[in-house]
């Protein structure tokens, strides 16, 4: 089969080489292991955009996603306080749903994919749980071949002529698969000792298995690459404030590898709590900003942005592009734009269990 320029080199390759993905991965946990679904909080829902290497007609790719544990059970009142409640334990089943679309290349590239998720997270002990999970969906491609351009219509003076045939045979332009996937994940959280003593730990571990049923991709006949690769992301993130002061530091780090291909990103947050949360009252809602630096390797330097106002987040990134194609698009990698809404719990201010029952009333 005669290679394609152009779309082959920007497009194709990548698809076989790794998935869709994000530089704020944090905004799509769904997205990167299935274990991750409402392991903080027990609602969020988030967006998310990314338009990268625009000068070559790149990616344009957008995701949805809502997470949400199932029934939380066991709330008790908050000593002296009325219609606050808090949280006994912090397990049992969640679930979620993702979905994303994907245009990219002049052969106008696209995946529409949506995906249905289950977790379960058991505590282990008062600051540890071990949660699983797993994912199934399905993913459609397509492709528009008149917008491609191949080696066969150059001629020797390498002028291209599109009156000349291409060669090649697209016989699959619209295809549908299923998609499976499975995750484990551990997390260790402890709480602040007090409202303004910022102490507080967060890590978290994880690997996840995409496409265990290596779903078909392939375009064009004889493609010896006619199934996905299955692929393998290990995780790692901590959050850590520093004590008696408004500032915590983070730090992640992620590696996918799908077939012969690997990506790596590793990167550094510092946070700045602006002002602090009510802890029972609710007052004062809570507000913080974020700036951090990550790599993706041999591809791209990412400053990020993030900005947290009580429930709501936006964060945005920009790819500066630093691997050999920079020469094509003179560094400009791509800008990422992330919107997430998130409740500690939908029950947070009643107890369904205590309705009708008075409002003195304990589970």
């Amino acid at each position: 089969m005669k290679k394609l320029i152009l779309f082959l080199a920007v497009c194709v390759s990548q698809a076989f080489a790794q998935d869709v993905h994000f530089s704020q991965y944090e905004f799509s946990p769904l997205m990167l292991n299935p274990a991750l679904t409402s392991v903080d909080k027990h609602l969020q829902a988030a967006v998310q955009h990314k338009d990268q290497w625009r000068s070559l007609n790149g990616y344009r790719t957008s995701a949805l996603s809502f997470e949400m544990k199932f029934d939380p059970k066991n709330w008790i009142k908050v000593k002296r306080k009325t219609e606050v409640y808090t949280p006994r334990g912090d397990e049992g089943f969640a679930f979620g749903i993702n979905v994303f679309s994907d245009v990219a290349g002049d052969g106008n590239m696209k995946q529409l994919a949506a995906s249905f998720v289950l977790a379960y997270h058991l505590q282990v002990s008062a600051h540890s749980r071990l949660s699983t999970g797993i994912k199934g969906g399905f993913i459609q491609k397509s492709i528009s071949p008149e917008g491609l351009r191949f080696n066969s219509q150059y001629t020797p003076d390498g002028a291209y002529n599109s009156g000349i045939s291409s060669g090649e045979s697209f016989s699959y332009l619209n295809f549908m698969n299923a998609d499976l996937a499975g995750g484990i994940l551990y997390s260790y959280n402890t709480e602040a000792t007090s409202i303004s003593a910022n102490d507080q730990k967060s890590v978290k571990a994880g690997f996840s298995m995409d496409h265990l049923n290596r779903p078909g991709q392939t375009f064009v006949s004889g493609n010896s690459f006619g199934r996905e690769f299955i692929k393998c992301t290990f995780h790692a993130n901590a959050m850590i404030g520093i004590h008696n002061t408004p500032l915590s530091i983070g730090s992640s780090a992620l590696l996918y590898l799908q077939g012969v291909q690997k990506e790596a990103i590793a990167g550094i947050l510092f946070k700045y709590s602006i002002r602090q949360e009510s802890k029972y009252t609710g007052v004062n809602k809570p507000k913080s900003i974020s700036v951090g630096c990550y790599y993706r390797m041999a591809d791209a330097v990412i400053p990020t942005l993030l900005y947290e106002f009580n429930q709501f987040s936006v964060g945005i990134s920009y790819d500066v592009n630093a691997s050999g194609l920079s020469s094509a698009t003179w560094g400009r990698g791509g800008v990422e734009i992330g919107l997430r809404f998130f409740n500690i719990s939908p029950f947070l201010y009643q107890n369904k269990v205590s309705q009708g029952r008075g409002a003195g009333a304990n589970h």
